[in-house]
């Protein structure tokens, strides 16, 4: 079984999904109740109590605005107005609700890929790579799973929580999504790309905000006989929303530039030729990474079989070329930065052996074959030695009573052929088979093909039960975030932290009711 870990408290890993988001919660409302009337009384804490500590600014931002309320007779739903919303996250903008999120992943015996929410619980301790590997254990525990059985833990790149996976001593898959967002995060912040983006964001904010603008925009776009889009809201934590903004904007500079010739007054909005040559760089150099982390965003189909290939995809396409310019080398080599964490070896053999459990890659992808081989080998004859009757690892067939000659040639047949009957025979021979069996199409599902196949390769299968079930990104323990921001709404701050659990528990496995 493979679990994937997720902590709010992290950056998320950024993939194309409008759906993924986190449970975050501004400080929009007080507690009710008259301040000062009552001396404070022991209760649970509810969702509001939960916030995480910066020195003794999430104390003096309560208490300022405490005293804001009481001084001024303001209604308490004035914490509910957008512009004093807009002040409680200047003072603290990380206000949070500290949850962790865990789904369990695996493959059943009709080979169809499982996955379960196991938690989303409130996490109150001082976010330390011990705690969060004793909660790991808690939770696990009260399902009755063992973590030394765990094949692979999927996390994002947060050091807390990849330490606390070592502690644990369990195999860590670092998101592919995350570490992607990672690397253009870095390269959206090179000063001529961070100016040019937060301008055509003040663009794209204007035309939004204005309904004459707005229409003006649509109306340049049927005067040039184009379709009538707008230009979409980007997010500067979401690269891909950035990314669909700016390759909206260069397929509207026509209207655009029409538009702004009717408004002299906002004529200063338009990029100049320097800042769209560096969005065309931008776009052309991470054209592949949204398409390639949306195909490993899925949790009903293996995925970490295809992160090897596709690490490979992403690093020769970011090669740098000779006719590059300064600023697409620097965008490749910013991306391709965080990448690196890939080259390790326990990390790489995970990564090989899973693509070698893929009827679809097998050893196409993998750097080192021989290697790989020779660790599959060891593998299988571990299994064939420990359950060498057993049904998951073949059975041999029964034998027939002998006549003739080969009654009397029994005892050399036996010697000769006894080699045949060794651990390490065996697995030879079902790898020798399983590497010569047919390819399979690259859009076909490898479990199908591990359904009808399986009793032909009885070893290798427990292998591919084990990899194929690994997450290749965190995305499935962070849709719970999602969830759980429509569970725990403005409407639904005070829900008690074991309340919000349960709800955003029983949501995740509904299909189980």
């Amino acid at each position: 079984m493979q679990v994937a870990l997720t902590s709010n408290n992290e950056e998320e890993c950024d993939v194309p999904e409008p759906d993924i988001s986190q449970t975050e919660n501004s400080c929009r409302s007080l507690k009710h109740g008259r301040i000062g009337e009552m001396p404070p009384t022991k209760k649970q804490k509810t969702i509001l109590d939960f916030q995480p500590l910066d020195g003794n600014s999430a104390k003096q931002c309560t208490e300022s605005v405490a005293r804001f309320i009481v001084g001024s007779l303001q209604p308490y739903n004035i914490v509910e107005s957008q512009p004093f919303i807009n002040m409680v996250k200047t003072l603290n903008p990380r206000c949070k609700c500290p949850f962790i999120a865990i789904t369990a992943h695996f493959i059943d015996e009709q080979w169809n890929l499982k996955s379960f929410c196991l938690s989303c619980t409130v996490f109150q301790d001082d976010h330390t790579s011990e705690n969060i590997a004793e909660t790991l254990t808690d939770i696990l525990s009260d399902w009755s799973l063992d973590v030394a059985k765990l094949s692979c833990c999927t996390t994002d790149n947060g050091a807390n929580i990849v330490k606390a996976i070592s502690l644990l001593n369990v195999p860590c898959m670092p998101c592919f999504g995350h570490t992607i967002n990672i690397g253009v995060n870095k390269a959206l912040k090179i000063p001529v790309l961070s100016k040019a983006v937060a301008r055509l964001r003040k663009l794209q904010s204007s035309i939004a905000h204005s309904w004459k603008m707005a229409r003006n925009f649509k109306e340049a776009q049927e005067f040039l006989q184009m379709k009538v889009v707008s230009l979409p809201s980007a997010c500067i934590t979401r690269w891909w929303s950035i990314m669909k903004l700016c390759r909206r904007f260069l397929d509207n500079q026509l209207p655009l530039c029409k538009l702004l010739q009717t408004n002299s007054d906002k004529k200063h909005l338009m990029l100049d030729n320097n800042e769209i040559k560096a969005i065309e760089e931008l776009l052309s150099t991470t054209n592949l990474l949204e398409e390639i982390t949306s195909n490993l965003s899925g949790e009903e189909y293996t995925t970490v079989s295809s992160v090897l290939p596709l690490l490979r995809k992403v690093r020769r396409s970011l090669q740098v070329v000779e006719n590059d310019s300064s600023l697409q080398r620097q965008i490749k080599t910013e991306i391709l930065s965080p990448l690196e964490r890939y080259d390790n070896n326990e990390l790489m053999t995970l990564l090989s052996l899973s693509s070698f459990c893929d009827p679809r890659f097998r050893l196409c992808y993998v750097e080192n074959a021989e290697e790989t081989k020779k660790i599959a080998l060891e593998r299988m004859s571990s299994l064939y030695t420990e359950c060498p009757n057993s049904s998951n690892c073949g059975e041999r067939a029964v034998k027939q009573p002998k006549k003739g000659l080969e009654k009397l040639l029994e005892d050399d047949e036996e010697t000769e052929g006894l080699d045949d009957f060794l651990p390490s025979s065996k697995a030879e021979t079902e790898l020798k088979n399983y590497l010569s069996m047919p390819k399979v199409g690259l859009n076909e599902n490898p479990l199908t093909w591990w359904k009808l196949n399986e009793h032909n390769f009885p070893v290798i299968k427990v292998l591919a039960k084990k990899y194929l079930a690994i997450q290749g990104s965190s995305v499935p323990s962070e849709r719970i975030f999602s969830t759980g921001g429509n569970v725990i709404t403005k409407h639904r701050v005070s829900l008690l932290p074991k309340n919000a659990e349960m709800l955003v528990f029983l949501f995740q496995n509904k299909k189980l009711i």
